[in-house]
């Protein structure tokens, strides 16, 4: 879908499920600019590592590059019993309002995006050996 081809603002809700809610939040980061908020429910642990901060092991790169377009809020839990059926995991509702100021900001966001994507690759290693491919 084309989100630029509805005009001003928009307020953006729904019920994302796991296997395409990664993608999808990537996309909407494109259109950040031209959103007033997004609320969706989602499975607990991907908002979890969406609101993550540095230092904790929920943090990675979902959390890193949703961060650099929202400033995030897990709003609430849901139980699954609050479904019928009842799925095995739990949900939860996340908020995501567009930074307004960033910090700083990436004059290549393709090259910013890619070392995000390495840094966080193979967690196990060091971050030494994920960016051989930047940097000698």
């Amino acid at each position: 879908f084309d989100f630029n081809s509805i005009e001003g603002k928009k307020k953006i809700v729904g019920n994302l499920p796991y296997n395409i809610s990664t993608p999808l939040l990537f996309r909407l980061s494109e259109v950040a600019d031209d959103v007033n908020d997004m609320h969706f429910m989602l499975q607990k642990e991907v908002v979890e590592r969406m609101v993550a901060q540095p230092k904790t092991n929920d943090y990675g790169r979902l959390g890193v590059m949703l961060q650099y377009f929202f400033d995030m809020e897990m709003l609430i839990e849901v139980p699954p019993e609050s479904f019928d059926p009842a799925p095995k995991v739990d949900s939860a509702v996340v908020r995501m309002i567009p930074v307004k100021h960033r910090i700083g900001k990436a004059e290549d966001f393709e090259h910013f995006a890619k070392l995000v994507k390495l840094a966080f690759h193979q967690r196990r290693k060091t971050i030494r050996n994920n960016l051989k491919e930047l940097a000698g």
